[in-house]
């Protein structure tokens, strides 16, 4: 009998405040279940994966999305549209629930890899403290996005051509090489 881990959800969106109308978007699903046991499971399918477990904290992507997974909330970035939300909160369900009911199948993975720390992140920012990207400070900010609680084009400074040296050591502190 195939029981689905997740049977309610409700999901919300987000647009970057950083660039009102720039359709950067971000999907935030709230969920009444605890989702902490699929995340070995969900470790061995997703590609560049983090995982934490003593935070209970899984980032991972597959082809199209990046996900942060949490005891009761999963975080998608990469939403061009808000009409797509409806859809990709439902896949997003669909791909926890069928690793939870293949999960037989699956080798479960309990690899940790931790994820850089917030001074390393700091360290590649243009430190402006600008707040552009909703949040005081740079080393907030950096706090924030190492959890994928925010997401790396909410700090627009870092998109300018004189930073593009950090913005791809940051993309390369994050890639699973």
């Amino acid at each position: 009998m195939n029981i689905d881990l997740i049977n309610h959800y409700e999901y919300e969106i987000a647009e970057a405040p950083c660039a009102p109308g720039s359709g950067l978007y971000g999907l935030r699903i709230t969920l009444s279940e605890d989702i902490n046991p699929v995340f070995p499971y969900l470790n061995t399918i997703l590609e560049e994966t983090y995982y934490d477990r003593k935070n209970k904290v899984l980032i991972g992507r597959d082809k199209q999305r990046q996900y942060a997974f949490r005891d009761t909330d999963i975080r998608v970035a990469g939403l061009n549209e808000v009409a797509e939300a409806p859809e990709i909160a439902r896949r997003t369900v669909a791909l926890v629930n069928r690793a939870w009911q293949e999960r037989t199948t699956i080798k479960p993975s309990f690899t940790e890899r931790k994820l850089p720390t917030a001074i390393d992140i700091y360290r590649h920012l243009p430190k402006t403290n600008c707040r552009q990207c909703g949040y005081a400070t740079c080393l907030v900010f950096a706090s924030e996005l190492r959890i994928a609680k925010c997401m790396l084009e909410q700090c627009p400074p870092l998109f300018l051509p004189e930073n593009t040296v950090h913005l791809h050591a940051i993309q390369k502190l994050f890639s699973a090489e």
